[in-house]
This record gives structure tokens, sequence and C-alpha cells, in this order.
């Protein structure tokens, strides 16, 4: 409808969709401009244009396994029976927004047997999970959880990985780290 002379007008865009193939990126800006034909040239630019800036939210996901001692990471392993194993999952945030109460799950073959207290690695300090997590700026912290539910932020069993993340803050990386033996 018509716009009354000096009463704001508000217009919600709802379900906007970034297209296919748009580049990665922090942040997101749509400008709208209102004219009026019959409006003198000197008020056609006066106050009539207004922007919005929306955060973008784009987690990335990748699962990354080697053999223990010494192997190299990769998206798959040939293995045996009793062999070691040590699962990584690299989770980012490439949005511009920061992601609360992010929590990583992941489901796991029932051909392997969680281990609970990693001792072979210091970086697991005798737990079952470690995890670094590296800022888009500052330095990277790490720290440990073990496999019980309900004492800390992660959880590890025979078929499943959960861990609250907390916030993924905006171009922060966590990488998540569990180790299990082959049946």
């Amino acid at each position: 409808g018509p716009i009354v002379v000096g009463t704001p007008q508000t217009i919600t865009l709802r379900n906007v969709r970034v297209g296919p193939g748009t580049a990665a990126g922090a942040t997101f800006t749509n400008t709208a401009t209102v004219s009026n034909p019959n409006e003198a040239a000197a008020d056609n630019n006066a106050g009539n244009t207004g922007t919005a800036t929306t955060r973008l939210i784009l987690t990335q996901v990748s699962k990354q396994v080697r053999t223990l001692p010494g192997g190299t990471f990769g998206t798959s392993a040939s293995v045996r029976p009793g062999d070691l194993l040590e699962y990584c999952i690299d989770t980012r945030n490439l949005g511009g927004a920061d992601l609360a109460n992010y929590v990583l799950s992941d489901t796991l073959n029932s051909n392997g047997r969680s281990l609970t207290s990693v001792t072979t690695d210091p970086a697991y300090g005798g737990k079952a999970i470690k995890w670094t997590r590296t800022p888009a700026s500052g330095t990277a912290t790490s720290s440990n959880a073990t496999a019980a539910a309900g004492d800390d932020a992660g959880t590890l069993t025979d078929t499943s990985l959960s861990v609250n993340l907390g916030t993924l803050a905006a171009g922060e990386t966590v990488r998540t780290c569990f180790q299990v033996q082959v049946r």
C-alpha cells in the first residue's frame, strides 16, 4: 500500500536464501532504496535508503583417521583386528556469527572399542577425548574430556561420541580426537 509522508514503513523479508556458489564470508549486506518519481530531485535521496547486515552461519566438519603409532591422517585406513586408530574431527565456523551451545556428535562403527583412557599420548592427559580450539586470531588452547557422561563436556562409548564445544566463535576451528581399537 501507499506510504504516508513522515510515517516509517517496515518491510520484512523471510526465508531469504543466499545463492549456491556464494563465497563463504562473515556477513551478507542487503540494501533497499525507495523512490518516488513525483518527488523533487533534491528530496529524492534524502533518507530513503536502508541497509541490513546479516552474519552468515556456515560450518564445515571433516573427519580423518590414522593407524597408530605414527600413521598419516586420511579419509580411510587399512586395518586388522587389534590395530589402534585415532580419529580427529575438525569443526570450522566459516560464518560471521558465533554459534552458541555447539555439540559435536558422531556415530561410531561397531567394529571398534573406544579407549576410555589414552595413556600412550600425553596430549590426552590420561582421558578419552582431546580437543584443540584455534581462534581466528590468537593462541590455540587444548583441553581433555573423560568418556563418562555427565562429568564434563564429553561422552565416548563404543557406538557414539558427543562433545559440547560450547560457543564455536566466528572463524574458530576445533579439532576433536579420540582413539579406537579394532575388534
